[in-house]
């Protein structure tokens, strides 16, 4: 497992910045042949639907998509779980519209979907490789106020009445190449199509980082309003009982995730005093087996150490039953600027949509 932990970040390392890992003579040039057509692909289905050549479809209430530029966990799921807390609180209906990477043949949400659906009680979430569909079906069960698209920046068949995108503050743009050949979907340019830019992960970005995105936002889409978002540790659950994050202090944990960023945790653990003596990172939605769960266990028994999951992982492990087994990193997302304009933004098109 550390052997495949150590090739994964090794990767995410080049993509995120050449400098830090350099590619294999071979590999860079075939990957930027490879990056060379996709980006060819990609402005050719945008410019069939700028054309309307392919129609888009338009819900009959407003559409909200919170996107990203980036391959990888900036945060979409959790911010989509802030976003419509904070709606809900204000009496809106909201409808959470998702592809479902991932989710188990026959179920009806993926582990982001469920774990959704505990962090925003009161809002409906639905999941679908065709999010229109899947929408117009949860409107005529139900009616809702507004629609969240979640990683929607570059789903061009859903009309949507504004873009959030989502910047990770460690790495906005990567090494600055679109895919194979970096962790881009599109060129930096593409987020003047952005009403709001927001920078996550700002409780890990470097010293004077923040500014310097800020600029370079500005200097790309001038017209879009800049954010910062943090991802906090509120607590550690075992069970029914929590403790408060300063617990991880001094503490030796094994890290057992299967999420988009599991470096993003690492980091997040050891801000908070603890040493990782072991890490299993698994691949973003992988369906966790009672066997793993148990090797997991026995691992960090034989180095001393407390199991930490993400929230997201629990979804799935609770099902094993026993979850006083491992601790939770509960999170807390906290928006120090932006948040509010943002939250104006969207009841002003809920409002304007109300009959």
């Amino acid at each position: 497992m550390a052997s495949g932990n150590d090739r994964r970040r090794s990767i995410e390392s080049w993509w995120r910045d050449e400098a830090l890992a350099p590619s294999p003579p071979v590999l860079g040039p075939l990957l930027s042949c490879a990056s060379v057509v996709y980006r060819g692909g990609r402005a050719l289905h945008r410019g069939l639907f700028a054309a309307q050549i392919l129609q888009r479809r338009r819900l009959p209430i407003p559409v909200v998509s919170v996107g990203n530029l980036a391959v990888g966990g900036v945060g979409k799921t959790p911010f989509v779980g802030w976003l419509a807390r904070e709606l809900v609180a204000r009496g809106r209906r909201v409808l959470v519209v998702a592809r479902g990477y991932g989710k188990a043949f026959g179920a009806r949400l993926n582990d982001e979907g469920e774990w959704l659906e505990r962090a925003a009680p009161g809002a409906r979430i639905v999941q679908a490789p065709d999010r229109f569909r899947a929408a117009t079906e949860a409107l005529a069960a139900a009616p809702a106020d507004i629609a969240l698209l979640d990683d929607g920046f570059q789903h061009e068949r859903l009309a949507r009445d504004l873009d959030v995108v989502l910047l990770d503050g460690r790495a906005p743009f990567g090494n600055g190449r679109l895919l194979p050949r970096g962790p881009l979907r599109e060129p930096p340019a593409a987020l003047r199509r952005a009403r709001f830019v927001l920078v996550t992960r700002a409780e890990l970005a470097p010293c004077g980082a923040l500014e310097q995105i800020r600029a370079r936002v500005v200097a790309l889409a001038p017209a879009a309003r800049f954010g910062v978002v943090s991802f906090e540790i509120a607590a550690l659950r075992r069970g029914s009982g929590r403790e408060p994050p300063d617990a991880l202090r001094g503490r030796a944990v094994v890290l057992f995730t299967g999420v988009g960023s599991p470096e993003s945790v690492r980091a997040n653990v050891e801000q908070r005093g603890a040493t990782v003596v072991d890490e299993l990172a698994f691949p973003d939605h992988h369906a966790f087996t009672r066997e793993e769960l148990e090797q997991a266990r026995a691992r960090a028994a034989g180095l001393s150490a407390a199991l930490v999951v993400t929230e997201k992982d629990a979804v799935k492990l609770d099902r094993f039953g026993a979850p006083e087994r491992y601790l939770v990193l509960e999170q807390r997302v906290v928006v120090a600027d932006g948040g509010r304009e943002l939250i104006a933004a969207i009841e002003a098109l809920s409002s304007s949509a109300s009959p």
